[in-house]
C-alpha cells in the first residue's frame, strides 16, 4: 500500500458546516492553551489528511513549536525558526498561506530545508498563518509523502477554520492571564499580611524598650543610681536608633520603587570597605582587597548602604566565635566584593527568593535576628540601579557568600 495521506469522500457543504460547527464546540471546550492546541490538530486531521502537522507560535522574532502530530522530539519544540526563514518563517512574515505540491524541487525553499525535505520523505506542504487583530501570532503547517496532496477546496477549509482556533488560544490565554493577575494578587496580600506581622513585631521590641526605660526614669529618677540611669539612657538611644533604621529602610525602599536614580561615579572599594568595617570591632572580620587601585562605577552612599545590609546579614546567621569573610577584587570588567559567613547553608529551593521583599530565612516567632526581611532585597534593588547585580552561593563547606558586581571605573 503507497505511503502517504488517503483521499475522503467529498462531503457535501452542509456536511462541512456542520463538521466546522462540531469542530469548534471541542476546541472551544478547555481554557488551558496547550490542551486547545491539541485539541486543534486533532480537529484540524478531521478536516485534511496529513502525514505531519505542527502549530508554531511566534515569539522573539522566531517561530517556536508548542504542538505536534505525530508527537516531536525535544529537539524540535527546542528548535526556534527565524521569521522570514524557510516556508514557515515567510507564511509568519507575511500573514499569507504557502503551498508547494513539491517541497523537494520548489526553488522557493532554501537548499537545506528541500534536502531535509528529501530525506524525510516529505512532498507536499501547506502553511497557513494564525492572525490575530492583523498580525500573525503563529502558523499551522502540514506535510504529506504523496506530491500535491493538497487540494485547493480542503486549503480553504483549513483557512476557513483558523479563526475559530486563534479565538480558542485567546480565550485561553486571557484566562491564563487572569489566573496569574489573582495569584499576584494574592502573593501581594500575603506579603502584606507578612509585613504587617514582621513590622509590628519589629516596631514593637525597640518601642517597649523606650516606653519601659522612659517610664521609669522618669517615674524613679530620684531613687535610681546614676549608672543605673545611664545604662537605661543608652538602651533608648540604642533602641531608638533600631526604629530609625526601620524607618530609613522604608523610606529608601519607597524611593527606589518610584524609580529613583543615582549619579554613578568612581568610588574606590578599599576605603569604602575598610569603612564600614571600622565600626565592627566587636566582630571577627578577615578583609582581602586587591592591591592597588580597585574602582567601581557606583553610588559611595548606596554601595556602602549595600555591603552594610551584607555584613548585618552575614552577622545575623553566623555562630557566634565564627569570622566574616570580606573580600573585594577585579574581575574582568567589573569588580567584585563578596561577604561571607560560615553559618547553616541556604536551601537550594529559597535561592529563588532570597532576594524578595520581607523574605525571612526563618519565622518570625523562631529566629534568633530581627529585621523586616527587605534588606537583601534592598541590596538588589541598589545594585540594580547602578547597573550591577549581586547573588548568592552556599554550601556546608564554604558558607554562604553574597558577591556584588559593579562595573570596573577609570581613575577620574
Amino acid at each position: 500500500m503507497a505511503h502517504g495521506v488517503k483521499p475522503r469522500r467529498k462531503r457535501s457543504a452542509r456536511q462541512e458546516g456542520r463538521l466546522l460547527l462540531e469542530l469548534s464546540r471541542k476546541v472551544s471546550t478547555s481554557l488551558d492553551v496547550q490542551e486547545v492546541l491539541d485539541l486543534s490538530l486533532a480537529a484540524l486531521h478531521q478536516i485534511i489528511n496529513f502525514d505531519g502537522g505542527s502549530i508554531q507560535f511566534v515569539e522573539d522574532g522566531a517561530l517556536r513549536l508548542v504542538a505536534a502530530e505525530p508527537g516531536a522530539t525535544p529537539e524540535a519544540y527546542a528548535f526556534r525558526l527565524p521569521l522570514g526563514e524557510g516556508f514557515g518563517g515567510r507564511v509568519a512574515v507575511t500573514g499569507e498561506p504557502i503551498y508547494s505540491p513539491d517541497a523537494t524541487t520548489d526553488a522557493r525553499a532554501h537548499p537545506v530545508g528541500r534536502a531535509k525535505a528529501s530525506t524525510a520523505g516529505v512532498r507536499s506542504y501547506f502553511a497557513a498563518p494564525l492572525i490575530e487583530h492583523g498580525h500573525p501570532i503563529g502558523i499551522v503547517q502540514f506535510d504529506s509523502h504523496v506530491v500535491d496532496a493538497f487540494s485547493a477546496e480542503t486549503q480553504a477549509q483549513v483557512i476557513a477554520f483558523l479563526p475559530t482556533i486563534t479565538a480558542a488560544v485567546q480565550n485561553a490565554r486571557l484566562f491564563e492571564r487572569e489566573l496569574q493577575t489573582i495569584e499576584r494578587l494574592r502573593e501581594t496580600q500575603r506579603l502584606k499580611n507578612d509585613f504587617l506581622a514582621v513590622g509590628s513585631h519589629e516596631l514593637r521590641t525597640p518601642l517597649t524598650a523606650i516606653i519601659g526605660f522612659a517610664q521609669t526614669i522618669a517615674d524613679h529618677s530620684t531613687d535610681l543610681d546614676p549608672e543605673l540611669v545611664t545604662d537605661m539612657a543608652q538602651r533608648i538611644v540604642q533602641s531608638s536608633r533600631s526604629l530609625q533604621r526601620i524607618v530609613e529602610d522604608l523610606q529608601l525602599l519607597s524611593r527606589l520603587e518610584e524609580g529613583a536614580r543615582p549619579a554613578l561615579r568612581p568610588v574606590p572599594v578599599d576605603a569604602l570597605v575598610a569603612g564600614e568595617l571600622a565600626g565592627m570591632e566587636e566582630r571577627d572580620v578577615r578583609v582581602s582587597v586587591a592591591r592597588g587601585p580597585l574602582l567601581a562605577l557606583a553610588d559611595e552612599e548606596r554601595l556602602a548602604r549595600v555591603l552594610v545590609e551584607l555584613l548585618s546579614n552575614a552577622s545575623k546567621h553566623s555562630p557566634a566565635g565564627t569570622p566574616l569573610e570580606v573580600s573585594a577584587r577585579k574581575h574582568g570588567d567589573a569588580v567584585e566584593i563578596s561577604v561571607r559567613n560560615q553559618g547553616d547553608p541556604i536551601p537550594p529551593e529559597r535561592f529563588a527568593h532570597i532576594f524578595d521583599r520581607f523574605t525571612q530565612l526563618q519565622p518570625a516567632d523562631t529566629r534568633s535576628g530581627g529585621g523586616l526581611g527587605i534588606g537583601l532585597y534592598l541590596a538588589r534593588r541598589l545594585c540594580e540601579s547602578m547597573n550591577g547585580s549581586i547573588a548568592v552561593a552556599s554550601d556546608e563547606v564554604a558558607g554562604t557568600t553574597f558577591t556584588v558586581s559593579l562595573r570596573a571605573a577609570r581613575s577620574p
